[in-house]
């Protein structure tokens, strides 16, 4: 399999380069993120991940939407990212979110989560463990979201 995407360690420090206007960048694209969200159909005691969930920015509505008896898992690479989701994550106080700092091959999930959203995360759907991985840790008919843009 060919593949163009950068080595990790040319992606972690992209990522490290962006980290502090990271939710500047997004901004615009804010549509494209309530549109996929609302593609997880998520419900009350659901159970999502947030595959490269950068610095949190869909934290919010997927917490809303799994309530308090759900969980909401959001695994990142990027310490810097992941820093700025953890800040988000302790001043609203939602007890349903466990944030996991490691890539998606790797990282510790739940068995049997609903659904999954990958959004922006373009590196991360280029690799075939890390989806294997990813997808070994929903339960049959979970629903997967994959949002993103194609720049010609």
């Amino acid at each position: 399999m060919v593949t163009h995407a950068p080595s990790r360690r040319v992606s972690q420090a992209l990522y490290r380069q962006r980290a502090a206007h990271y939710d500047a960048e997004l901004a615009a694209f804010e549509p494209l993120r309530r549109r996929a969200l609302d593609g997880l159909a998520l419900s009350p005691g659901s159970t999502v991940l947030d595959i490269g969930c950068g610095t949190g920015l869909s934290l919010p509505m997927l917490c809303q939407a799994v309530g308090e008896h759900g969980r909401v898992v959001g695994v990142e690479p990027c310490f810097d990212m992941i820093a700025q989701a953890r800040r988000r994550g302790l001043l609203a106080g939602w007890p349903q979110l466990r944030l996991v700092h490691g890539d998606a091959v790797h990282a510790r999930l739940p068995r049997r989560a609903d659904a999954a959203l990958f959004h922006f995360t373009h590196d991360v759907l280029q690799q075939p463990a890390a989806l294997d991985h990813i997808l070994g840790h929903l339960r049959p008919g979970a629903v997967v979201v994959a949002c993103g843009l194609c720049w010609s």
